[in-house]
């Protein structure tokens, strides 16, 4: 007799490190959009923190600029990693290399760099990379064990996630704040 779907899943612990920064192992589809939209949820919330910092405690304009320079800097790299290794996991749920989520995170780059020497280029790059985005993003993971790990949707992932909950609630809170304050004042805060 065959075991039931019941008896092949395997319960599994994972930790935040292991959701956000680790490249071993697979993702499925559904984690991998729910945690892209995570993502561009914080790092829409958290990239205020130092605007509203300089607005209320204000600097003059030399530490504003370096204060905003190494802030914003600090966030889009550890940003990049994340995304990083979310897309280097779904690579390998695809059986494929993971190293190949570095081209994918390179390509904007790339835009921003082209875009002074040509739109086209600069438009064709974030093309490609929203193709990229796509297949990752539909294209079903091997089905079954590779040799990347498990298959994720054998897992049964088990645990609270509280630091993701503790993260998750001010980015959201912080996000309907600033989204209101646009809606009611029809303008960007922090800019007058």
């Amino acid at each position: 007799m065959p075991p039931t779907n019941e008896q092949q899943n395997i319960a599994k612990t994972i930790t935040f490190r292991e959701r956000y920064f680790s490249f071993s192992g697979r993702i499925g589809r559904k984690a991998y959009f729910l945690r892209f939209i995570y993502l561009l949820l914080l790092m829409f919330a958290y990239l205020w923190v130092p605007v509203l910092f300089i607005r209320f405690f204000g600097v003059n304009a030399w530490g504003r600029s370096v204060l905003l320079l190494v802030s914003v800097g600090i966030f889009l790299l550890i940003k990049d990693f994340i995304f990083l290794c979310i897309d280097w996991r779904r690579f390998q749920d695809l059986n494929m290399p993971g190293p190949l989520a570095i081209i994918n995170i390179a390509i904007p780059a790339m835009a921003v760099r082209f875009d002074a020497i040509s739109r086209n280029i600069s438009y064709g790059l974030i093309l490609i990379n929203l193709a990229i985005f796509g297949y990752l993003l539909l294209k079903k993971g091997t089905v079954g064990a590779n040799k990347y790990g498990p298959d994720p949707l054998d897992e049964t992932i088990v645990g609270n996630n509280y630091t993701e909950k503790l993260i998750f609630w001010p980015a959201f809170l912080l996000t309907c704040t600033l989204l209101t304050y646009m809606k009611v004042t029809k303008g960007f805060p922090f800019l007058h």
